[in-house]
């Protein structure tokens, strides 16, 4: 089958050592002896610069970079330009290579969600030259973006079908014309059927390669002191990190010995490295900025506890860090209620905090700090979970199955 991704913001092969969600897909697809194209952007989400296209390769498949304009922040008005663009100009491109017999048309099409943009440009390839689409949620989209609204919980579910009214209507429109949805979480396939249970679906969490891991990180792990606890991922607002330093302050002013280990970046870098600063914490927490991959999993290896510290209105099911913790085999602490802390509780790998609530993350990290056998049974019990659920070596394949299956 000629099988098209279209997904402009994971990093491609050249500018990573380890692939992502769609970098191992297509190798297996490839693998399995599908013709596969990647139509991405040529502009870089995560560095937020214009690739060099250079250093881009496509010794295992094919790459087609489309033309977008740069935006400076995630959530802005230039980032909804850069998603228009790209699929106005992904269509336009495909429609004339097709016309022009330069590309077959293809069997599926396998579209990221978000932008929501893609799928309609995708719908109307698929009217002129057929085809399979298979939506795949990474995402809730407009959902996330409940946050910006004003007031309380409660007000902003209520006012938030109306403020993105436009958005809703361009998902369910997607989501009633897909042959097939796939999610890295069930609540975000849940939000795109709704009570419709007749298109076929499949949840694949972003996961980790457990293989890839094991080649930097030793399964065991030992209790050296000071117990560190770790933190990886974006400095936003969707993130609970200001709890993170002052639960911190509060346990050292009880005499606990302790290190806390922030591994990314983010637009609350400054702000937060001044309370550290203020706090005197300096010592006791480290930002390590970016990492590349074999530097994360060694930093994870001296780790004991991971922080999963998302606020609830973000609408994050499963964050990408879920793989990387639990394939580390760390026990977690975690805010994000549902889906994800049953799977914590059914393994007994984790332990559940409010997000906001500093006592109640000093008393999860205590608990932690009090009882040090436990980080190491609940760590193994996480490695299970990684093992069951968030291994992609598993998962992927049965995803490449679900694919050709459509």
């Amino acid at each position: 089958m000629i099988i098209w991704i279209i997904n402009p913001f994971d990093p491609l092969p050249g500018e990573i050592i380890h692939p992502w969600r769609y970098w191992s897909l297509a190798k297996i697809l490839k693998e399995k002896g599908h013709d596969v194209i990647w139509w991405s952007s040529s502009f870089n989400h995560y560095d937020k610069k214009q690739r060099d296209i250079n250093k881009i390769y496509d010794k295992e498949f094919e790459i087609r970079i489309i033309k977008t304009k740069p935006y400076k922040k995630n959530i802005s008005l230039a980032r909804l330009v850069n998603h228009r663009q790209f699929a106005k100009n992904f269509f336009l491109t495909a429609k004339n290579l097709l016309n022009k017999g330069e590309l077959i048309p293809p069997d599926k099409y396998i579209v990221s969600i978000p932008p929501l943009q893609i799928s309609q440009a995708v719908f109307q390839l698929r009217k002129i030259w057929g085809g399979k689409v298979i939506l795949d949620i990474q995402d809730a989209w407009p959902e996330t973006f409940y946050r910006f609204i004003p007031g309380g919980e409660k007000i902003r579910k209520s006012l938030g079908p109306i403020v993105f009214a436009p958005w809703f209507q361009q998902a369910r429109r997607a989501y009633a014309q897909t042959n097939a949805i796939s999610g890295v979480a069930k609540k975000y396939i849940d939000l795109a059927l709704g009570k419709r249970n007749q298109v076929p679906s499949l949840v694949v969490p972003i996961g980790i390669s457990l293989s890839l891991i094991d080649k930097y990180l030793p399964k065991k792990m030992e209790l050296l002191t000071p117990i560190k606890f770790i933190y990886l991922g974006s400095m936003s607002e969707n993130y609970d990190l200001e709890s993170v330093i002052h639960a911190t302050n509060t346990l050292v002013s009880k005499g606990y010995k302790l290190q806390v280990l922030i591994v990314g970046k983010g637009p609350k870098e400054n702000s937060l490295k001044k309370l550290i600063s203020s706090l005197k914490l300096t010592s006791t927490i480290r930002l390590m900025g970016y990492l590349k991959f074999s530097d994360m999993v060694q930093i994870l290896h001296q780790s004991h506890v991971a922080l999963n510290t998302i606020y609830p209105s973000s609408y994050i099911a499963l964050p990408n860090k879920i793989g990387d913790y639990t394939g580390a085999g760390l026990p977690i602490i975690n805010s994000i209620s549902g889906e994800l802390n049953d799977l914590l509780e059914k393994y007994h790998a984790g332990i559940f905090y409010k997000a906001g609530d500093i006592s109640s993350l000093m008393k999860a990290m205590q608990f932690y700090l009090d009882n040090q056998e436990i980080i190491l049974i609940q760590g193994e019990n996480s490695r299970k979970l990684a093992e069951d659920l968030f291994d992609r070596d598993k998962n992927y394949p049965i995803f490449a199955d679900f694919i050709e299956s459509v």
